[in-house]
């Protein structure tokens, strides 16, 4: 087994695997675009952090992405294709991401409930947070009328908000790309918060200044989408209470999800729905 740099020839692999590891609900072949663009934008952004782990007939069995930004580093992606699982390949590549950690203050991984996944980020030195998610159709007759965020194409002005709430800001530039998939967009309360949603109703990630703010925008998140569509709201952290009663609001049932883990120099990551993309 070979770790060496992810490189632009590996990007159907690293389709290919992400469809056989990570299946999702969307349209698979609209799915696939957005990896190629994800990927690719990592390739080109992030070349320092993106790592391959090839077998010995050169096939790829794994890879891991890792961001910087703002001092806040991130783990973007980190797979294994299964038959190469518990060999340590995951560890390899996460050591191998976490060398571009050594700029960084502080960093934050979105991690799955596998146990192997929350072994290998414990005993990386990241601090566990527990999440739940709500998942279910919303019941839009308990929208409440009068919400305030809208639509925006400005990006810019997350920055502030994002680096209060985590420590250090998103890079405007990578929502822009983020936003690119289909159904989705910014939601922006100016001053007070934002939140970037996906195929219609689910919030793909949610920073704000006050549990008030938050809400209008998770709940502004849930009226952009079509009636009867499925919301997703995944690892909400404990003191996120006020995600919680809005999922509960309109009739969203909870459950165990994979945890947060952190480490280093953060801000008070409230209130705060994480990205799996972009932490």
């Amino acid at each position: 087994m070979t770790i060496r740099p992810l490189v632009h020839d590996d990007l159907e692999a690293t389709v290919e695997l992400v469809m056989a590891t990570m299946p999702g609900p969307s349209d698979p072949e609209a799915r696939r675009a957005w990896l190629r663009t994800r990927t690719t934008w990592s390739l080109e952004k992030d070349p320092d952090g993106c790592w391959a782990a090839v077998d010995d007939d050169g096939r790829l069995v794994g890879f891991a992405v890792a961001l910087v930004r703002d001092g806040i580093w991130g783990l973007s992606m980190l797979t294994v294709d299964p038959r190469n699982q518990a060999r340590g390949v995951g560890r390899r590549l996460l050591e191998a991401a976490l060398t571009t950690a050594e700029r960084a203050r502080g960093a934050i991984v979105c991690s799955s409930e596998d146990p192997r996944a929350t072994r290998l980020y414990a005993l990386a030195g990241f601090d566990l947070r527990p999440t739940t998610s709500a998942n279910g159709i919303v019941d839009r007759s308990l929208l409440p009328p009068g919400l305030q965020a809208r639509a925006s194409e400005d990006f810019e002005a997350t920055v502030p908000i994002s680096r209060a709430v985590r420590g250090g800001a998103y890079d405007p530039a990578d929502l822009a790309v983020v936003a690119q998939r289909p159904d989705s967009g910014l939601l922006l309360m100016e001053g007070r918060g934002f939140a970037l949603h996906r195929d219609g109703p689910t919030p793909m990630m949610l920073c704000a200044t006050d549990g008030e703010a938050a809400t209008d925008l998770l709940l502004s998140c849930m009226a952009a989408g079509p009636r009867g569509a499925t919301i997703a709201i995944d690892q909400i952290t404990a003191g996120q209470d006020w995600a919680i009663r809005a999922a509960l609001g309109v009739r969203l049932p909870l459950s165990a999800d994979g945890p947060v883990f952190t480490r280093g120099e953060l801000g008070p990551l409230r209130p705060w729905l994480p990205s799996g993309v972009l932490l």
